[in-house]
């Protein structure tokens, strides 16, 4: 097949009529795979051709991304695919993750044919690429020259801060781009002020990915105070940087000013009680707030109340996510209080040490919740068979939830045959790779019982039998019927 798909676009190197060369771009697009090998090939033997028209015909029909994660490339692949998408007339959708890309081979993209495939490409990802200043350096000057890229991946780039600081200069001038993602790269304090200056300037970026970024407490106050006057901003996270009590007041301030925040994700961000209840403050007055992650802080009794008052007056908050949080018996039922009054979706409470007073609480809460439609108490080790079946009684009533998530196996439980939702178990057991096993349930209780002991006990058992020294997370979804 190798060899006739080469023939074929060779073909194309003697003079054809606009119609042949048609003809030709259907018969090499039909004999080509989707193997990323073979992908890189193709765009070698398009180059062999030396016809620019025939090539912005073939890239015309092909599709518009460009994926080979994991594909080991050499800097004459780079110069191939450059020279290939900068005579497409399409845009591009390029992902290079992990293509262990040496210095030479990014600066060959971004230098074929005078950097122009960067003019059809709207997506690009070099993340888990090591990326030098110079590279970061003819990064940064795309940026400011580009008016298609909206979407850029450098996460796990190893950036070093001359470098990093060339992207931000380059993003601040940018006109087009709406996603950013720097995650796991080291922001000390300068750059992290010059990303504060680049979000009080920059007019199109939507979403902005600082997670793992060791962000020092006086640099992440210039972040956040750039994103308090930011008028385009509509997701912020901030995963895994240490928010201090002063530094959370200050996010706190940002969401009484910012308009446009739609999701801010804290998620193992450590905030402390003092701290937490400053943003808590502040999310009850904010009008644009959907999604807030705020798993991994510290939630006392006092945390909760507040966080129940915040959710009785928040009237855009949409999805919860409490993981981790220290929630016992008596902070969830505060919780609930205001749990019941909010137009909450999606509430995540897993890995919190509540018990069977907090499940119940939960389900009468579940009763009366005009909106909530998925609850996760995946990890709830305090909670028996009897806290579990509130929750399944709750769901068969009127509540409107449709999907509850627990881990256990919980061995006690009756399972109505009515019952109008999903539950999700999900269990650790020991495996290399992930598992996902669906079935959908329909039929007497029997049936449906005798399924659940099957996969709650018995498949487990069997599998571990052939299985032993692999580590796996294996996630079961059962919908329910009549």
């Amino acid at each position: 097949m190798a060899m006739a798909v080469r023939f074929m676009a060779g073909l194309t190197k003697f003079q054809t009529s606009p119609e042949n060369m048609d003809d030709l771009a259907d018969i090499v697009i039909s004999l080509e795979t989707t193997d990323e090998e073979r992908l890189i090939e193709s765009l070698h033997w398009m180059l062999e051709t030396q016809n620019p028209t025939f090539i912005q015909r073939l890239m015309g029909y092909k599709e518009k991304t460009f994926k080979c994660s994991g594909t080991v490339l050499n800097p004459f692949d780079l110069h191939v695919l450059g020279y290939c998408i900068a005579n497409s007339s399409t845009l591009w959708s390029v992902d290079l993750e992990y293509c262990h890309l040496t210095d030479e081979c990014m600066r060959m993209l971004f230098l074929v044919e005078d950097g122009k495939a960067f003019d059809h490409i709207t997506s690009f990802s070099l993340s888990s690429n090591t990326i030098t200043a110079s590279v970061a350096s003819l990064l940064g000057m795309m940026l400011k020259e580009n008016n298609t890229l909206k979407k850029l991946n450098l996460a796990l780039c190893k950036l070093q801060p001359e470098g990093l600081e060339e992207v931000i200069k380059g993003v601040q001038v940018n006109t087009k781009l709406e996603t950013l993602n720097l995650s796991h790269n080291i922001i000390d304090n300068k750059r992290a002020s010059c990303l504060g200056m680049m979000l009080k300037e920059n007019n199109t970026l939507k979403e902005l990915n600082l997670a793992l970024c060791k962000l020092q407490p006086e640099g992440l106050e210039e972040v956040i105070k750039g994103v308090q006057v930011n008028t385009k901003l509509e997701t912020l996270v901030l995963s895994y940087n240490t928010i201090d009590n002063k530094r959370a007041s200050c996010l706190g301030m940002m969401l009484k000013e910012n308009n446009t925040v739609k999701k801010l994700v804290l998620r193992g961000c450590e905030l402390q009680p003092e701290g937490l209840e400053e943003v808590i403050k502040c999310v009850q007055v904010n009008t644009k707030l959907e999604t807030l992650d705020l798993s991994g802080s510290t939630i006392d009794n006092k945390g909760a109340s507040c966080l129940a008052h915040a959710l009785k007056h928040n009237t855009t908050l949409s999805e919860l996510s409490l993981e981790e949080c220290g929630l016992r018996d008596e902070a969830i039922c505060e919780l609930c209080g205001g749990l019941k009054w909010c137009k909450l979706k999606k509430l995540d409470l897993s890995f919190n040490p509540f018990g069977d007073q907090g499940a119940k609480g939960l389900a009468d809460m579940l009763k009366d919740h005009p909106t909530l439609e998925e609850l996760r108490v995946w990890g709830c080790e305090e909670m028996s068979d009897d806290g579990v079946q509130y929750l399944m009684d709750a769901m068969m009533s009127k509540t409107r939830v449709k999907m509850l998530t627990l881990d256990k196996m919980y061995k006690h439980l009756i399972v109505p045959q009515e019952l109008p939702g999903t539950i999700v178990y999900s269990n650790f057991a020991s495996s290399r790779g992930a598992r996902t096993t669906q079935a959908k349930i329909c039929g007497s209780k029997a049936l449906c019982a005798a399924i659940l002991w099957f996969v709650q006990v018995a498949y487990p058992i069997l599998y571990l039998s052939f299985g032993l020294g692999f580590q796996f997370r294996e996630e079961l979804e059962i919908n329910f019927t009549m």
